[in-house]
């Protein structure tokens, strides 16, 4: 029986999700805001606006709630 973070994992698998895009998602739905992201991950701020940016449009998607519910497969 899968887990919900395999599941998790395998629906950002689907998507096509690079090891980053996943981790910078699953810390920015988890409420950290761009700052914190980029100091977690030792990058800039831009970069995970960039990052989001592009999970956006690989998993199109037009909002953060749409994303969640995308990755909960509701």
């Amino acid at each position: 029986m899968s887990t919900f973070y395999e599941k998790m994992e395998e629906k950002l698998k689907e998507h096509r999700l690079s090891l980053r895009e996943q981790q910078i998602l699953l810390l920015w739905i988890q409420d950290y805001n761009y700052k914190q992201i980029a100091s977690c991950l030792e990058v800039s701020p831009h970069t995970v606006r960039t990052v989001i940016k592009r999970i956006y449009v690989k998993m199109k998607a037009d909002s953060k709630v749409t994303l969640i519910a995308m990755i909960m497969d509701k």
